[in-house]
């Protein structure tokens, strides 16, 4: 039983032994593979070569998108700019000649007086005790009402 035992250990040393030197025998092996000069094929340069044709063409078209986009913006800018400038202008018109309107009724007569085209365009107000606007915030304990009394629709705002 003992021989059997030391011959089973034998087998077993033998066998680590035998695995660790093949290791290591392919580890020398490819060693002297990563040692040696990298080569480039020509069949790699014309890879290369359409690998960079095509990074060259993406390039290309990325700056085309990019000032086209550039162009967009800056015509919308420029439109967003002349809407503005017009609408500057028609205000400072239209205050002019609300302006002098008023100016010319206010001289003429002694009390201000409103002209039928200014008073269409004040609001109505039907109800002159309506509140600017109705706290709906939550609160802790009982909830408030939060509805428009009757006649101030258009006047009385509700706040959150």
């Amino acid at each position: 039983m003992d021989s059997e035992r030391q011959k089973k250990i034998l087998i077993m040393k033998i066998g680590v032994v035998s695995i660790i030197g093949l290791v290591f025998v392919l580890w020398v092996l490819n060693m002297r593979n990563v040692w040696r000069p990298m080569t480039v094929d020509n069949k790699d340069l014309t890879q290369n070569t359409d690998f960079s044709k095509f990074k060259q063409d993406v390039n290309g078209q990325m700056t085309e998108i990019n000032q086209k986009l550039n162009d967009i913006t800056n015509s919308r800018q420029a439109a967003n700019n002349k809407a503005g400038e017009d609408l500057l202008n028609n205000i400072i018109k239209e205050t002019n000649k609300i302006s002098s309107t008023s100016i010319a009724t206010s001289s003429s007569t002694s009390s201000p007086v409103l002209s039928a085209s200014s008073t269409q365009n004040l609001p109505k107000v039907k109800n002159s005790n309506c509140p600017p606007y109705i706290n709906c915030m939550p609160t802790v304990g009982a909830s408030r009402p939060c509805q428009i009394p009757a006649g101030c629709e258009g006047i009385t705002q509700i706040a959150y």
